[in-house]
């Protein structure tokens, strides 16, 4: 199996080779995990980001799918605040042939379509259902610059999200 994660680690980037924004970070104390980190796709709330994932591998790996987290905090309807994201390659369409690219490619497409509809972040969720969309690209925001300044990605409920000339958001 760790021999399997090597050979995702390298078709992961010959995939990426051109782009240093991309990197694996391979754990010196366990071959079975890694972090990925890398920008936030273009046309999402997350663009210019820098993201990041954990990858356990597990000792069933190809044939159990990875867990994979975020690291970084993020506001996403299938995201929670703990990094669990919500996302069927993981669950139940795993199978043996799928890599950490397939996986990967899969969780940018979430961040590209989310699923309100299957939300662990029910708020995120019903602003996208409601079609509330710059009120959560707000909150994406807001939450990227509280976990940027050290702070909890939770937004307070009573905390007003600011238009450009500072008028608050309704």
């Amino acid at each position: 199996m760790a021999k399997r994660v090597q050979v995702d680690i390298k078709k992961f980037y010959e995939e990426y080779k051109n782009d240093s924004r991309y990197q694996i970070i391979q754990q010196e104390d366990n071959a079975l995990s890694i972090e990925l980190h890398f920008p936030g796709p273009a046309e999402t709330p997350y663009f210019n980001h820098e993201l990041k994932l954990k990858f356990d591998y597990g000792a069933e790996y190809p044939f159990k799918s990875p867990k994979v987290t975020f690291l970084t905090p993020i506001y996403h309807p299938n995201v929670d605040f703990k990094g669990e994201i919500c996302i069927d390659i993981l669950k139940t369409s795993w199978t043996p042939a799928m890599t950490t690219l397939s996986v990967f490619i899969s969780i940018c497409s979430l961040l590209c379509h989310p699923q309100p509809d299957s939300a662990l972040n029910g708020e995120a969720g019903l602003l996208l259902i409601n079609k509330r969309t710059e009120e959560y690209n707000r909150k994406v925001q807001l939450t990227y610059e509280r976990v940027k300044n050290g702070l909890s990605p939770y937004i307070p409920n009573d905390t007003p999200l600011l238009l450009e000339d500072n008028i608050p958001f309704e």
